[in-house]
């Protein structure tokens, strides 16, 4: 009988001991990313000024995208939309391009593609929830035109255009493209 009891008791405390390790390795790993320093965003913006754009490389340096398409060309800019909104003008490649607003975080808040670029070219306005609102209160909502608009939770991000080359001809073509994106504050 103490045998049985002395067992069962180990096994409730093994299997007590085990579910408390197993939480606290989820809540570890589930925190990693808030809690980990030298984040895209933390490197980018500090290595950027206001509205430079900078051409990422696939290879194996300091600016090189981990597990980047050799074929994909990309080009970044940071933003801080706490005073003015941004203006994102992104020329679109003949094959795929896309344009995506990342938060500090890296979380995806918006993407579109190079189906939406009128001219070969994708306009995009990030602004926050007041700003948006005060463009519509001077009557600047309705003449957007070709631009797109996205009313950012954040204020504090990453825009990032990618150009796919079909051949590797067209790589450097793909470059110049996503090196030309513009990340203008829209300032009255």
């Amino acid at each position: 009988m103490l045998v049985r009891r002395l067992a069962g008791s180990l096994g409730i405390a093994l299997a007590a001991g085990l579910l408390l390790g197993g939480m606290t390795h989820l809540a570890i790993i589930l925190a990693m990313p808030t809690l980990a320093g030298n984040s895209a965003f933390d490197r980018h913006a500090a290595a950027l000024a206001p509205g430079e754009t900078r051409l990422l490389a696939a290879q194996q340096n300091e600016t090189a995208v981990p597990f980047a398409d050799p074929a994909m060309a990309m080009a970044v800019c940071a933003f801080d939309i706490s005073d003015a909104p941004l203006r994102v003008e992104a020329p679109m490649p003949e094959g795929f391009g896309s344009l995506s607003v990342h938060g500090r975080d890296g979380t995806v808040l918006y993407s579109v593609t190079d189906r939406t670029a009128v001219d070969g070219v994708v306009t995009l306005i990030v602004m926050t929830r007041q700003q948006h609102d005060e463009a519509l209160a001077r009557g600047r909502g309705d003449d957007a035109g070709s631009e797109l608009r996205f009313v950012s939770p954040r204020v504090q991000g990453l825009v990032l255009v990618r150009a796919l080359a079909a051949y590797p001809s067209g790589l450097p073509e793909a470059r110049e493209r996503a090196a030309a994106m513009e990340c203008l504050s829209e300032s009255d």
